[in-house]
C-alpha cells in the first residue's frame, strides 16, 4: 500500500517527507497539503526507508499543531537539536515553545494553556520561550 506523508523531515539541507510511523518515504517532489516541517538541527544522514522517529513523535507533533492553533498560537518554524525527545516551536507570537514529546500533546496544551492564561492575567508576555520540559513546572523569558 501507497504510505501517507504526515511530516516534512528537513536534515542536512534536504526536506524529505516521512509517513505516520516515522519512516522516510522520500525526497519532497511538490507540496502536498500543508505538512509541518521539523528540522533536525544535527543534519544526520537520512536515507529513504530509514525510520528517523517513531511514530510517537509523529503523533504528538501532529496532536499538539492542532491543540496549539486552538490557543491562538501558530507554529513559524519547528525543530529538534539533539533528540526527538524534545521539541522547539517557535511560534508567530515571536517566542519559541520548548515541550517534551514524551509526554502526551493533550498534557503539554494544556501546560500551554495554563501558562498563556497566567501570564495574561499578570499582564506579562513571554520575549524568547515558554519552556514546558519539566513537569508540572513552566519557565519563560
Amino acid at each position: 500500500s501507497e504510505r501517507q506523508p504526515s511530516l516534512y523531515w528537513n536534515s542536512g539541507g534536504a526536506i524529505y517527507l516521512i509517513d505516520a510511523d516515522g519512516t522516510v518515504i522520500g525526497p519532497t517532489k511538490g507540496v502536498y497539503s500543508k505538512l509541518p516541517t521539523v528540522t533536525d538541527s544535527s543534519n544526520l544522514p537520512v536515507k529513504i526507508g530509514d525510520r528517523v522517529v517513531p511514530t510517537s513523535f509523529v503523533t504528538f507533533v501532529k496532536q499538539f499543531l492542532v491543540g496549539m492553533s486552538g490557543l491562538g498560537v501558530g507554529a513559524t518554524e519547528l525543530f529538534v537539536v539533539e533528540s526527538t525527545s524534545e521539541l522547539t516551536i517557535k511560534t508567530d507570537k515571536g517566542y519559541a515553545v520548548k515541550l517534551d514529546t514524551t509526554r502526551s500533546a493533550e498534557g503539554e496544551v494544556t501546560a500551554l494553556k495554563q501558562v498563556l492564561v497566567e501570564l495574561k492575567r499578570s499582564k506579562k508576555s513571554p520575549k524568547e520561550y515558554i519552556d514546558l520540559r519539566i513537569e508540572r513546572k513552566a519557565y519563560y523569558l
